[in-house]
């Protein structure tokens, strides 16, 4: 993406470098987050000689990896999802989450395609965050 305006609200506006792309936008005091996502624990396979007594463990789900930073979502790479308004006022505010926006089991391609996506605001119904760490 290249650089566009900002706004009065601290927002950047980002084209995309394709022909056609659809504008995204990333809030621009937020670089504290985009430093938090390269920090996230990542999944290790679990081996038979580690007891799992004392551990949560949960089914792996197929969604795309989002930290919430209370404000807006980001990738593990530090990219905003363009998360429209509406999803985002039903998440809690100036809480740090790390979890999987997901649209279901066998799904991923389509969560991909919704999430990445400036244009879906509509579809962004088929996608829950499923939290896994505070």
């Amino acid at each position: 993406y290249r650089k566009g305006g900002k706004s009065a609200e601290n927002v950047e506006f980002l084209e995309s470098s394709k022909k056609g792309g659809k504008a995204a936008k990333r809030i621009t005091d937020e670089s504290w987050a985009v430093v938090a996502t390269t920090k996230l624990m990542l999944a290790e396979k679990w081996r038979e000689r580690i007891s799992p007594t004392g551990y949560w463990i949960s089914e792996k789900l197929d969604g795309v990896r989002a930290f919430w930073s209370g404000k807006a979502f980001y990738s593990r790479r530090g990219n905003q999802f363009p998360a429209p308004d509406w999803f985002k006022a039903k998440m809690p505010q100036n809480v740090e989450l790390d979890g999987e926006l997901w649209c279901g089991r066998r799904m991923f391609r389509r969560s991909l395609a919704i999430v990445r996506n400036a244009g879906s605001d509509k579809l962004w119904q088929y996608v829950t965050y499923q939290v896994f760490d505070l």
